[in-house]
């Protein structure tokens, strides 16, 4: 069996964050307090303790010892207020990589075929390949943009089509016009990731209620601080909804602590829609800062993220920036540009040591 269960899955490629802040501090002889984590588009503009007072305060209303009750239809209730829409037409899970491991699985099946607007979201390509799932690329123009026509008419006999809108880990969000004429193009399901419109321009949670084909991935875990509490959710259409929470989700999904946790966040949404403003200019600065620095192109951003390019080998300026205490990500290629990084968007002290020291390794 376990042979068995190697050789099936003998293609996947295990998911390596890369090294922890405790094994780099350990390893650079500093505090962790001294590392600089940005390669996980986590929301640094909030404060641990504000999150931490909302969970102790989550923690004193609910009774551990009890299977959740209503918390997730409060839940429910309170995004739909957000939202704009009916809370029958939202489904709860335990995080955005969740999302996509129920969507493929309960969509899909083995030898199906699913196009991907790429680059994009690592998870999409990896849960494909441990589903069996045939998975085929749309590659982005170089000016990181795409012609809808030209991806339905290359439809073929594909069902699923992912798009990720703003782009991991290309950062731009796509002209609404853009992805609405892509949606009604395509005959298939379409998965459309908002993980990150929060930053962005605008989304397109209404047109998913409207329309048969269309569902959308959210998260807690960009823009609201909770990415260690695991809290996602989908919307579509009432009906896809509710055959996906009635004859396809497990019980109890997520505890009722992370769904209580998740409504004290929408009850404070004055504090983060601040924070999540405060991300966006700070994001606007380093964008300037990165490309006035010699051997850097960084690209437009609309998440809180940003990548960019030196004129370096990527795994040199990764490796002495790790060396430095400063965690960020490796991308690799994405059309017209070789070996990219991406780093967080911090608060504007934070970021002025990242470009201090982007600058001091690209001497």
């Amino acid at each position: 069996m376990i042979q068995e269960l190697s050789d099936r899955y003998s293609s996947v490629k295990p998911y390596r964050p890369g090294e922890s802040v405790f094994e780099l501090a350990q390893r650079l002889g500093i505090e962790t307090s001294d590392i600089l984590k940005l390669n996980a588009n986590e929301n640094l503009f909030i404060q641990e303790k504000y999150v931490t007072d909302l969970i102790k305060q989550a923690s004193e209303e609910v009774d551990p010892r009890l299977y959740p009750q209503k918390e997730g239809d409060n839940l429910k209730e309170a995004i739909s207020k957000i939202e704009q829409i009916n809370p029958e037409e939202i489904i709860i899970a335990s995080g955005g990589d969740h999302l996509i491991e129920i969507l493929l699985s309960a969509f899909l099946r083995l030898g199906d075929v699913v196009q991907a607007i790429t680059p994009t979201f690592s998870m999409y390509p990896r849960t494909c390949l441990t589903r069996g799932l045939k998975y085929i690329e749309e590659n982005l123009d170089r000016d990181f943009t795409f012609d809808p026509e030209k991806i339905t008419n290359n439809k073929g006999d594909s069902k699923a089509l992912i798009v990720c809108n703003p782009n991991n880990p290309t950062g731009n969000q796509f002209k609404k016009e853009s992805i609405i004429r892509l949606i009604d193009g395509y005959q298939g399901i379409v998965f459309l990731d908002e993980a990150y419109a929060e930053y962005g321009k605008y989304t397109i949670a209404k047109e998913a209620v409207k329309r048969k084909n269309l569902v959308i991935l959210r998260t807690f875990s960009k823009a609201y601080g909770l990415a260690g509490m695991r809290l996602g959710y989908i919307i579509t259409n009432e009906e896809l909804a509710s055959l996906i929470n009635e004859r396809y989700m497990m019980p109890y999904p997520v505890s009722s602590l992370t769904l209580k946790t998740g409504l004290k966040v929408l009850q404070n949404m004055e504090y983060f829609e601040e924070k999540i403003q405060m991300a966006k200019r700070s994001r606007d600065i380093l964008f300037k800062k990165l490309n006035k620095i010699k051997g850097v192109k960084a690209f437009p951003s609309d998440t809180n993220f940003i990548l960019f390019t030196t004129k370096h080998s990527m795994d040199q300026v990764y490796s002495d920036l790790l060396n430095l205490g400063i965690i960020i990500r490796k991308i690799g290629n994405v059309p017209g540009y070789r070996e990219c990084l991406r780093v967080t968007v911090a608060p504007t002290p934070i970021n002025q040591k990242f470009t201090s020291a982007l600058e001091e390794v690209l001497k």
